[in-house]
């Protein structure tokens, strides 16, 4: 992730919009002290985006 903000979002001045997906179950997306613990690991960058897409279960 470093990398990528250094090379694209600092030197080549392009955004990078970093997507995963989540089941909803998993702690980056279902703890917000676990999310906060990895995002913060790199240093903000106004071209650096992150989302966590999860599907949306039907009920029964």
């Amino acid at each position: 992730m470093g990398i990528l903000r250094d090379e694209v979002c600092e030197r080549a001045g392009k955004r990078v919009f970093y997507r995963t997906w989540s089941t909803g179950d998993d702690k980056l997306s279902a703890d917000p002290d676990y999310y906060r613990g990895v995002t913060d690991q790199v240093p903000v960058h106004d071209n650096l985006l992150f989302s966590i897409k999860y599907p949306i279960r039907a009920s029964s």
